[in-house]
């Protein structure tokens, strides 16, 4: 069999949910990887350690002032890394595209005129994001995702909410679009550990409480500040409550003020970031999940509580309903009702047999659904049917 030369564009190599993919693309031995990217930004050192070509595009960060201008640098920048892509394409005998971002990497790669070319979704490019320009508040944006529409070879989407937002923006029919998780989790490292968690518990001197675990970053998106104001009426009934929060980001010294305003801070445990194997011993060591983002598609961190068998508590949002039946296998909130937060968190404490069945089911639906390894064979299957 002919090794598949695959050219993978991306704008977020920062990011560890990229570093998941290449790891698997990297120790598939009928591929030929080579990465591309033409942000400036500085590559997540998980992603730097794997054995991976790597080829950044020359072009310079866009340093315009005016919001016009910028705009102008940035589409100069990507055209310029289209003339790139088709060099790279060229030189590297490239068989297929895998490309990120929609409205960036996709589109990019689409400029090109190379076929075929999978998109894949990281969810923000299509739901309507609050905090940031989407092609639901952007015509430029939803002008390049109607390219990327009709013109990509098949879509790769982590969750239902985004291929129905998909086919709503654009038009484009179900059968060009495949919904599964990117790419799932590696339950080498997240998976139930009873032992390793009560012993943890036990090092954080967190063996006599009720723990809450969540690890999202410090943006206005992942709704932390509701969540902190939840905190005081649940003290109010579970006196040994404690929220534990991993994550960096631009809020994380207001929430620290918050929890000091709120008298908090005894039932309040900021982490910081931590390592896959960190969180994988604080996933085992609490006894629910919560998230309260604003929005979102399939989320990770809630893949990774469901392989670790923890109970989730997340916001009543179409991509976690994916995933979550109230009172079936964790429990649904209204991330912006403080009442609603506090009250499933009460419930989960009092409800100690319900959570040990939620506790069975979501492990089942992990082995089922969103081991990686089973992910990735269903990605590696639609590379081949795409380019037939």
């Amino acid at each position: 069999m002919k090794k598949i030369n695959l050219l993978y564009i991306s704008s977020s190599l920062d990011s560890i949910h990229e570093y998941r993919f290449l790891r698997l693309i990297s120790g598939d031995k009928d591929i030929n990887l080579t990465v591309t990217t033409c942000e400036p930004k500085p590559i997540h050192e998980k992603i730097l350690g794997l054995d991976i070509n790597i080829i950044k595009s020359p072009e310079a960060a866009c340093s315009a002032n005016l919001p016009f201008m910028r705009r102008v640098a940035l589409e100069y920048r990507h055209w310029r890394y289209v003339g790139f892509l088709r060099k790279l394409i060229e030189t590297h005998n490239i068989d297929i595209i895998h490309s990120g971002w929609l409205t960036l990497d996709s589109y990019d790669a689409l400029k090109t005129g190379f076929h075929p070319v999978l998109a894949m979704s990281w969810g923000s490019d299509v739901l309507n994001d609050p905090y940031m320009k989407n092609p639901h508040t952007s015509r430029w944006f939803r002008g390049k995702l109607k390219y990327v529409a009709k013109n990509a070879d098949a879509f790769y989407c982590d969750a239902s909410i985004v291929a129905d937002t998909l086919v709503k923006l654009t038009g484009i029919g179900y059968e060009k679009i495949n919904v599964f998780p990117q790419p799932g989790v590696d339950m080498g490292i997240f998976h139930c550990d009873t032992g390793a968690g009560e012993k943890f518990r036990r090092e954080m001197k967190l063996e006599n409480d009720f723990v809450a675990f969540g690890c999202r970053g410090f943006l206005s998106v992942y709704g932390v500040e509701n969540l902190l104001e939840s905190v005081p009426p649940i003290i109010g009934r579970i006196s040994n409550f404690k929220l534990v929060w991993a994550g960096e980001g631009p809020l994380k010294e207001k929430c620290i003020e918050l929890a000091r305003k709120l008298n908090i801070e005894g039932h309040v445990i900021f982490t910081g970031k931590l390592s896959l194997e960190q969180l994988a011993l604080y996933y085992n060591a609490a006894d629910v999940y919560v998230s309260t983002s604003f929005t979102d598609g399939s989320s990770a961190a809630l893949q990774e509580a469901f392989c670790c068998g923890l109970v989730p508590i997340v916001s009543d949002i179409p991509a976690n309903r994916e995933w979550v039946r109230d009172g079936q296998n964790g429990w649904i909130v209204n991330p912006f009702d403080i009442e609603s937060i506090s009250g499933a968190v009460i419930k989960a404490y009092l409800s100690e047999d319900q959570r040990l069945l939620f506790r069975e089911a979501n492990l089942k639906v992990a082995k089922e659904d969103i081991d990686e390894l089973k992910n990735y064979d269903r990605l590696k299957k639609l590379y081949c049917n795409i380019m037939q």
